[in-house]
């Protein structure tokens, strides 16, 4: 275990986080908490720096902006929208309900001409942003994480079990 460090006042740390690269943020946002593993940063830091990115931050990880784009949980290797990541269940306005159920959610915003900078969507999506990165990442491949999680909800042994 680490000893706690000393953490960078907030206009410091905001300086040395804005300069650094997304994916030093996705390390550092994924660490849980920094300072208990010998960080300088505190969580609230990295979480303000990656907001003020806002969807820069995914596109400098070369992972997709689009709210159309299908991201999986890192966790339980759920599929979700990345509006529907940005707008969990409970805080889906209701301008957006049915844009989340949409099979084709770019085609909605443009067939609705629902501005998303017209009512600050693009702040309350950037407020968002490092739960994608701490939680989420672009669905691509075999998804391991749902067939762990489903292995474990039938508590599974073992592949063969698994079957």
């Amino acid at each position: 275990m680490h000893e706690e460090a000393d953490v960078y006042a907030d206009d410091e740390a905001a300086k040395i986080l804005d300069a650094t690269t997304a994916q030093e943020l996705l390390r550092l946002i994924r660490m849980g908490h920094p300072p208990e593993q010998g960080g300088r940063f505190d969580r609230f830091q990295v979480m303000k720096a990656i907001e003020r990115r806002g969807f820069r931050v995914l596109e400098q990880l070369g992972w997709e902006s689009d709210l159309g784009a299908i991201y999986r949980n890192l966790h339980t290797g759920r599929e979700e929208s990345l509006a529907e990541v940005l707008f969990s269940p409970f805080g889906v306005p209701p301008e957006f309900r049915e844009f989340v159920k949409s099979d084709d959610p770019v085609e909605f915003l443009d067939t609705h001409a629902i501005p998303r900078d017209g009512n600050n969507w693009d702040e309350v999506m950037a407020h968002k942003m490092f739960s994608v990165l701490e939680h989420w990442e672009p669905s691509k491949g075999i998804n391991v994480a749902k067939f762990k999680h489903d292995a474990r909800d039938r508590r599974c042994k073992s592949v063969v079990e698994f079957c």
